[in-house]
């Protein structure tokens, strides 16, 4: 699913138009980021949480060059589902 099509779902779920359904979306999407980039967790009770991690610089390969490479370090954004979310993944 991408962005239309979650605005169009949640449309036809709630009666909305797509226009004020689509700001809602834009503007939950851009304080989720805001909150992320200053290293905030966010939490959606019920669904998951949304959190930053670092990852430590670490050796690879370039596979055209085969030349061994560094990776430096980095931020990475990871995912934990919450318990009511979790059994709609295994059916």
């Amino acid at each position: 699913m991408n962005k239309r099509e979650l605005i169009a779902r949640v449309a036809a779920a709630t009666g909305l138009e797509k226009k004020a359904v689509r700001v809602g979306v834009e503007a939950l999407l851009a304080t989720v980021k805001d909150c992320l980039g200053q290293g905030e967790k966010v939490k959606l009770v019920g669904f998951g949480t949304f959190r930053t991690a670092h990852r430590k610089p670490r050796p690879a390969v370039n596979l055209k060059t085969m030349e061994k490479v560094m990776l430096p370090a980095r931020r990475v954004v990871t995912f934990s589902p919450g318990i009511p979310l979790k059994p709609n993944l295994n059916r």
